[in-house]
């Protein structure tokens, strides 16, 4: 289950800003660390969250900067006591906020690109006649990346996988479902960090932030349009054992793509284990497979 911060906090600390913390709705560890259970999130990311009241004050909390000391050793990467007090993989990603279309701010935002499995970011310049925002891309390089900052840059690659070519004024742009994505930054905010090119974002952490939206907005969909009436209603092993989710959809839909019996070209799949994949402690089993 979820760790109350009183349970990580000494008494000083929890009866100084009880009242702040509840005022912001946060009541547990698991809200303010990373999906990964090793970082305590940055500030500008738990501004973000979806139950974070938007405010033009962007000064770090008197709250933050107190539980930093008490559960961190470098004030980015937790305690060894704190991160041993998840023992079991629990997934405490949260909702971010969602980009206000109505508005039509030129954001920097976050995407999730289910195809590769991966976070785009860019900046949105207009809205198409369908409501769909068009981003200019931006690259984000790993090798100046640190646990503090994301390194991103403008794409201006003509042949990027990522191109629609949607407008003139950028070599590379695509457009999206304003649902999907995650604002970043203001358009002012952005502004004032062009000279140097960083986010105060962890790129693993935006990774998170965009995947758990993608998976909100698309759940129900999902459940519509791959899980058809006629399926429901077989005996089938993977509506059986896996509960919703995107991995489940995924599977669901190989299944009908490779398995019909209309489909002469269909293959059977079968995958053993020595019980070596087992993770220790549990009944759980890894395993990974890829479609060429």
């Amino acid at each position: 289950g979820k760790i109350p911060l009183e349970d990580v906090v000494d008494n000083a600390y929890y009866s100084k800003h009880r009242e702040r913390l509840r005022e912001k709705k946060i009541l547990f560890l698991d809200q303010i660390i990373s999906g990964d259970k090793s970082r305590l999130l940055l500030w500008k990311e738990i501004l973000i969250k979806a139950y974070i009241p938007i405010s033009s004050r962007q000064k770090v909390a008197k709250w933050y900067t107190d539980i930093r000391t008490l559960i961190t050793f470098d004030s980015v990467h937790l305690n060894y006591s704190i991160t041993q007090l998840f023992g079991v993989r629990v997934n405490n990603v949260e909702e971010t906020r969602s980009y206000d279309i109505t508005k039509k701010n030129r954001s920097l935002v976050a995407c999730y690109n289910s195809q590769f499995n991966s976070v785009v970011i860019g900046k949105i310049q207009g809205i198409d006649e369908t409501q769909r925002p068009i981003v200019k891309h931006f690259h984000i390089d790993m090798s100046h990346c640190t646990d503090t900052y994301t390194y991103i840059y403008q794409c201006m690659e003509y042949g990027c996988v990522a191109n629609a070519a949607l407008s003139t004024r950028s070599p590379c742009t695509f457009s999206v479902d304003w649902e999907c994505l995650v604002p970043l930054l203001t358009d002012s905010q952005f502004t004032s960090i062009q000279p140097t090119n960083l986010i105060e974002f962890n790129i693993f952490d935006i990774f998170d932030f965009a995947k758990k939206k993608y998976d909100i907005i698309h759940r129900a969909l999902m459940q519509n349009h791959v899980i058809s009436p006629q399926l429901q209603l077989q005996d089938n092993i993977i509506l059986d054992l896996i509960d919703s989710s995107t991995s489940r959809n995924d599977l669901l839909i190989i299944q009908r793509t490779l398995a019909p019996f209309n489909n002469n070209n269909y293959y059977i799949f079968e995958f053993y284990t020595d019980g070596s994949l087992i993770e220790l402690g549990t009944e759980q089993c890894s395993i990974s497979c890829a479609f060429a």
